[in-house]
C-alpha cells in the first residue's frame, strides 16, 4: 500500500498506518504533539517521564485497534457488516490519533491559565483547513467528527488509558501499568458487547 507507515513504538513494538492515517499524521495539528509532554512538568521529578502527547496517540491507536480487531473475532454480531467493521475501525483510529490535539503546553495546567479546556480546542482545531483533505481521504466529514468525537474518543478511552498506564510506568521507572499485550481477544471475549447504531 503506497503511503503507508510503519512507526516503532518501545511499548506497542510497530504501528501501522494506512496511507490517509499517515497523511493526517503530518498535518501541522498533530505533529505539534510531539512537542507537548504528556505529564506537563512531572519530568522534574521523573527526569525519564518526557514522553510527547504524540507517541500516546499512536499508543492509543495500538491498543484500540486491538481491541477493536479483537471484537470482531469474538462478537462478530456487534458489527452490522463488514463495511460497518470497517468504518467504526477508521473512525475510531481517527478519533484515538486526535483525541490530545487540543492540548496545550504543560498539559491539563495551562487550562487554568488560559481559561479553555482542551475540549473546546479539540473542536475548534478539528475545523482548521489543515485537516478537512487528511479526514476527506479517510472518508471522513470534519463536522460530522466533531459530533462525533466525543463519542469516539470515549468508546476507545479505554485504549486511551491503557497507553497512559503503559507509558507512564514505562517511562518514570515504575513496575505498575497496563500491559498492553494482555489486551487481546481473552479480555474482549470477557465483555459483552451489543451493536451501535451510527
Amino acid at each position: 500500500m503506497s503511503g503507508a507507515k510503519r512507526i516503532f513504538d518501545p511499548i506497542h513494538r510497530f504501528i501501522e498506518l494506512d496511507a490517509g492515517e499517515a497523511a493526517l499524521l503530518e498535518a501541522p495539528a498533530l505533529q505539534r504533539l510531539r512537542r507537548l509532554r504528556q505529564l506537563g512538568l512531572a519530568y522534574l521529578a521523573y527526569p525519564s517521564a518526557e514522553h510527547t502527547r504524540f507517541s500516546h496517540a499512536l499508543g492509543a491507536l495500538a491498543i484500540g485497534t486491538r481491541v477493536i480487531d479483537a471484537l470482531r473475532v469474538r462478537s462478530p454480531d456487534a458489527f452490522a457488516s463488514d463495511a460497518a467493521f470497517a468504518t467504526q475501525r477508521r473512525l475510531l483510529r481517527a478519533s484515538l490519533l486526535l483525541h490530545d490535539i487540543g492540548h496545550g503546553p504543560f498539559s491539563h495546567a495551562s487550562e487554568a491559565v488560559l481559561g479553555v479546556r482542551h475540549e473546546s480546542r479539540t473542536a475548534e482545531i478539528l475545523a482548521l483547513p489543515q485537516l478537512v483533505e487528511p479526514l476527506a481521504a479517510l472518508e471522513i466529514d470534519p463536522a460530522d467528527h466533531r459530533r462525533r468525537e466525543a463519542r469516539r474518543v470515549d468508546d476507545g478511552a479505554n485504549a486511551v488509558h491503557a497507553d497512559r498506564q503503559s507509558r507512564v510506568a514505562f517511562r518514570a521507572g515504575c513496575k505498575e501499568g497496563t500491559d498492553p499485550e494482555v489486551i487481546d481477544d481473552r479480555r474482549v471475549s470477557q465483555t459483552r458487547f451489543r451493536r451501535r447504531t451510527a
